[in-house]
């Protein structure tokens, strides 16, 4: 996955990894803290789904210059 800031300053953010039987509960099996300056991309590594097997990436508690701020505002994921 690649993620790219689109904010006018530095954003910070957390993403979750999780893993699960499809249509069960999961897993949570990599947490990651990152940080992008203002225009910076960086890709993130996902595991391939397998049969019965869901993944899920999720960008969350983004925050620009220290405010929060809604991730799907100031940032954008995209497979890479």
């Amino acid at each position: 996955m690649r993620i790219t800031n689109r904010a006018g300053g530095t954003v910070s953010f957390k993403i979750g990894k999780w893993v699960s039987n499809c249509g069960s509960g999961g897993t949570n099996y990599e947490n990651f803290d990152g940080q992008l300056a203002r225009g910076a991309s960086r890709n993130f590594r996902f595991r391939a789904a397998a049969r019965g097997k869901c993944e899920e990436f999720y960008v969350h508690n983004c925050r620009v210059n220290g405010d929060g701020q809604d991730c799907v505002t100031v940032l954008t994921v995209a497979p890479a």
